[in-house]
């Protein structure tokens, strides 16, 4: 697959590295909007970029900015045209023009991660089974929380509340940026927040 070619200033470089050696990150989403989605994710209470899903097509683009304007893009979650349902997508810094993972998401909130060359790493899922289970019985009256797990290492915890108006994502890193890349765990963030709730075997 080929992807926009992008010659990022070193300002925009200084700017995404700083926002993935934050400690904590919080997105934010309006539930009702008719047509995609679109995230902010926080820092400190500050909008640090903004996330783009278009039209409700599952397989949509999702793209990360680092402006409310969408003129700066860093990165992005593909899925080739050709696969039906759910199926990997490519992850992408749209800085560099490189593919830097794939996550896959295979059962109704569980994905695995991928490095570049297609070796698995690392997974995402819901903390307990018990506790899943709870949630659905009370339509997630229950915060969900997954962990993010890289060669068998806990290293991030996402914590999801949802209510009728406002879904919220809390990502909070268990090591530092130099231990995995960030951009996945922010990639993997992104993915569960567009795409949660969504059944694997919608086509």
């Amino acid at each position: 697959m080929n992807y926009p070619p992008l010659v990022p200033s070193p300002r925009d470089e200084a700017q995404f590295a700083a926002i993935l050696n934050a400690s904590e990150l919080l997105l934010k989403k309006q539930v009702i909007r008719l047509l995609g989605k679109k995230l902010r994710i926080l820092e400190r209470g500050n909008v640090v970029l903004t996330v783009e899903q278009e039209g409700l097509m599952i397989k949509a683009p999702i793209r990360v900015f680092l402006d409310e304007a969408q003129t700066r893009p860093v990165l992005g979650a593909f899925t080739p045209p050709q696969v039906i349902g759910y199926q990997p997508h490519d992850i992408v810094d749209l800085m560099s023009n490189q593919k830097i993972g794939v996550i896959h998401k295979v059962g109704n909130d569980d994905f695995r991660i991928y490095d570049a060359w297609g070796r698995e790493i690392g997974e995402l899922r819901e903390d307990s089974l018990l506790l899943s289970i709870m949630r659905k019985v009370l339509f997630n009256l229950i915060p969900q929380k997954y962990d993010l797990k890289i060669a068998g290492k806990k290293v991030a915890r996402y914590s999801q509340n949802w209510n009728p108006l406002t879904y919220r994502l809390t990502v909070r890193y268990l090591v530092p940026a130099s231990q995995f890349d960030r951009r996945l765990g922010l990639a993997a963030a992104v993915m569960l927040a567009c795409l949660e709730g969504r059944e694997t075997s919608v086509g």
